[in-house]
């Protein structure tokens, strides 16, 4: 390996030895929460929703990926094959072993939805939301990816058109017709995988001038909490 790479790793073992010093001086009312400090790093539903990551491996990798040269990345691999390196690590130096759960959330419809985590819905309209139309046409989009995008792309404004005639400027028409493409996915359930909890939270299910409705199914978590 190379400096570079290896002055990384040292940064992640900082980083767990930081969790797990934080973990330690949680109040025990807050300790409760988690069964035990490999939960503190395999995070529960609410961390996730909290956090918009899988664990602390995958937040603490993402958050320095970034400031990588391309170089170490390329050695590195991808992000989750960085995550699965700094998971054997945590399991062989401080004994806590999320080896085969850092594994699973490196499949491919975790890692569309880390890419969603940092979609840039402005830059993206710039280029007609090439990003956007990619992630809705992807057979590995979770179900709680799309229904996030779903939301994100906001559906109640959008009722106030019956059509794109209706629509005057084109980044508009361009976004609801993908968001149209996107509720038709949806209401059909033409995903892989349904492992991503959403929780839709609409500010106005429909307002006076809605002239078509948000499906009710739309309006509810894609998984039970």
């Amino acid at each position: 390996m190379t400096k570079e790479v290896l002055d990384w790793l040292d940064d992640m073992r900082n980083s767990i030895r930081e969790r797990i010093e934080s973990y330690n001086k949680l109040p025990e009312s807050a300790r409760k929460k988690y069964a035990d400090v490999s939960e503190y790093f395999d995070w529960p539903i609410e961390d996730q929703q909290m956090w918009g990551h899988l664990g602390a491996i995958e937040c603490d990798v993402n958050y320095t990926w970034d400031e990588l040269k391309p170089k170490t990345k390329k050695e590195l691999g991808s992000k989750a094959e960085a995550a699965n390196l700094v998971a054997i690590i945590l399991r062989d130096e401080f004994d806590i072993d999320i080896v085969n759960q850092v594994k699973y959330n490196g499949q491919p419809h975790f890692l569309i939805h880390d890419q969603i985590n940092e979609y840039d819905w402005q830059t993206d309209e710039e280029y007609g939301y090439k990003k956007l139309s990619k992630f809705i046409a992807s057979r590995n989009l979770d179900k709680g990816s799309a229904l996030r995008l779903y939301w994100e792309a906001c559906p109640e404004f959008f009722t106030q058109y019956e059509s794109l005639t209706e629509i005057k400027w084109d980044h508009e028409k361009t976004l609801f017709r993908l968001l149209k493409k996107l509720e038709k996915r949806l209401l059909e359930n033409k995903f892989k995988t349904n492992d991503i909890l959403y929780i839709p939270s609409p500010e106005s299910i429909k307002s006076e001038s809605a002239k078509w409705d948000i499906p009710d199914i739309l309006l509810e978590p894609n998984l039970k909490i």
